[in-house]
């Protein structure tokens, strides 16, 4: 069996993201198909939804955002913890954000005022602030007023660039700040989950924690998918890896939020934040390693319905505690779709589960 790592999760992400799903080179797909497990497994309860979508071969798909787990496919970090990293982005960038916010004073349609700055560009304007005005997170406030002065600035604007400053310079609003780019990344987050639908799998059929959980305590059924066979659709396959689940680093994310922000940002930058944030969205803690769950991930821009057609069924393990008269509706449907059944019983020899063809 293949070992999954980060490294590994992030290698395979970033070929999807480049090719958005699609077209993925056919070579690539093939080196692909040995790190997935040929069968896969699904746990459901006796209801007439999971019957009929064995009858007509498809299995429904979820978006993230509508998970049980309100913290499934999020984005895990800690403000505190990480404040002084993200204070220190922050003040890297502010110039930047300081004449974002105070360009009003200085100039007309996002270029320098002619009747204030005489044959300079904003941007040059900020690269001198940084270079001659601007150092360990603090404005020379006197070589600033001297150098506006010079560029024939009025009193009242140097006296409000002075008051925005020292406004956005305090620690009160780096952490508004903070907070703001913070929202934008949830945000972003929240996209996330509602980008993709997602259908979990298990790769084992004898985890007796899903069969309690999942199945109505062995009343239900576990289905097995065989995808041996199956081309294009192995590279959307994706393991989940159970590791603790790290702070993501936030003041790397909010550089690139507020240079986004900024329209600084390039796309590089933008890929690897998506790559990022999508590989955290695919880690649990290791408590649920036993689970040894895979996932099925579509874009949803490509597929309008949630009803997802996948007739790869080809065995049916029944619950220890399943009622006869389900039992023989499951053996019908089995017979009719040439799938083979298992039942699931404890031996006689030991506590353990084992599962008897019955058909």
């Amino acid at each position: 069996m293949f070992n999954w790592n980060r490294k590994e999760l992030e290698n395979h992400l970033d070929v999807l993201l480049k090719y958005d799903f699609n077209s993925v080179p056919i070579d690539y797909i093939e080196s692909y198909k040995p790190k997935v497990p040929t069968k896969f497994y699904k746990y459901r309860t006796f209801k007439n939804m999971h019957l009929k979508a064995i009858e007509e071969d498809y299995i429904w798909l979820s978006l993230a955002k509508d998970f049980p787990d309100k913290s499934d496919s999020t984005i895990n970090y800690s403000f505190k913890k990480q404040f002084k990293n993200i204070e220190t982005v922050i003040k890297e960038l502010m110039p930047e954000l300081v004449f974002n916010e105070i360009k009003k004073y200085l100039t007309k349609g996002g270029k320098v005022n002619p009747s204030v700055f005489k044959d300079i560009t904003l941007e040059d304007a900020i690269d001198w602030m940084r270079n001659h005005t601007y150092s360990s997170g603090r404005f020379n406030y006197k070589k600033t007023r001297s150098y506006m002065r010079s560029m024939k600035a009025s009193e009242k604007q140097i006296n409000e660039f002075e008051k925005k400053t020292k406004e956005m310079m305090s620690k009160e609003n780096i952490k508004i700040i903070s907070e703001k780019f913070l929202d934008d990344l949830s945000l972003m987050n929240d996209r996330f989950r509602e980008m993709y639908y997602i259908h979990s799998f298990s790769s084992v059929k004898d985890n007796s924690f899903l069969w309690d959980t999942y199945t109505n305590d062995d009343e239900g059924f576990c289905i097995e998918y065989d995808i041996a066979g199956i081309d294009k659709e192995i590279i959307q396959m994706l393991p989940i890896l159970y590791t603790p689940i790290e702070d993501i680093k936030m003041d790397q994310l909010i550089k690139i939020a507020i240079m986004n922000h900024q329209s600084k940002v390039n796309k590089t930058d933008l890929h690897e934040l998506s790559l990022k944030v999508f590989s955290h969205l695919l880690t649990k803690n290791p408590d649920y390693n036993t689970e040894s769950e895979w996932r099925l991930i579509v874009n949803k821009s490509k597929h309008e319905s949630n009803e997802y057609y996948f007739p790869f069924i080809s065995a049916i393990y029944l619950g220890s505690n399943m009622k006869e008269h389900n039992k023989k509706r499951m053996i019908n449907i089995a017979t009719k779709k040439g799938i083979s059944v298992y039942q699931r019983e404890r031996s006689k020899l030991n506590t353990e589960y084992i599962f008897t063809k019955i058909l």
